[in-house]
Parts: structure tokens; sequence; C-alpha cells
């Protein structure tokens, strides 16, 4: 698998000591490009972590409302995720899957692995 380099710049505004520029450079050993799109049960749907995967993006459909809670497997409360912002996620190499809850069912969730 190629490797390759996920970068953010950009500048936050409007912080209370003025403004910060932001420059990541993530590293990415192993290229996965692979991309679905969810529709969530309500209750914990577990996602397999593709083969060689670094990271996700998760982003929720247009207008959404539904919170999805991020779990590991055996978590009972997980981290809540911004319903209508995408989450970039970087889990540990060894993770082979991850828990999404909702409350209701939510469909059109994408995930871009890379």
């Amino acid at each position: 698998m190629p490797s390759g380099v996920l970068t953010f710049s950009g500048v936050l505004i409007g912080l209370p000591s003025g403004t910060r520029t932001i420059n990541l450079s993530i590293p990415i050993p192993n290229a996965v490009d692979e991309s679905q799109e969810l529709s969530l049960v309500a209750g914990d749907d577990v996602v397999s972590v593709p083969a060689g995967a670094s990271g996700v993006i998760l982003d929720p459909p247009a207008g959404n409302s539904v919170v999805v809670a991020l779990k590991s497997p055996g978590d009972t409360t997980g981290v809540a995720l911004h319903p209508s912002l995408p989450t970039i996620l970087l889990p540990d190499v060894s993770q082979v899957a991850i828990v999404l809850s909702v409350p209701m069912p939510l469909n059109g969730l994408q995930l871009t692995w890379f």
C-alpha cells in the first residue's frame, strides 16, 4: 500500500488571544482509500476498521440532529460527537472495530477511511 500525508492548514479567528495559525501534517503509513455510507440502527452499531487504515472521517448527513456516541467494544458510555460537523478519528493500529451508538436510527453517515 502506498503511504500518504493528511494535512490541515488554517487560521482560528476570534480567539480571546486573537488568531492562531494551525499547520498539521499527519503521516499515513498505509494509504487506505475506502468510503462507506452507513445506516445506523438505534443502539450500538459495530463498524469494522479496514485492514491497514490509519484513520477515518465521520461526516454526518446535512442537518443531522442525532447524536452519535463513539465507543470501543465493551464501552458503556462513549464520547458524544457533534451531530452535524465532521469528526476525524485516528485510532490505534490495534483497533479492529469501533462502536457507534445512536438513540434512534440514522441514515447517511459517511465514513471515509484513510
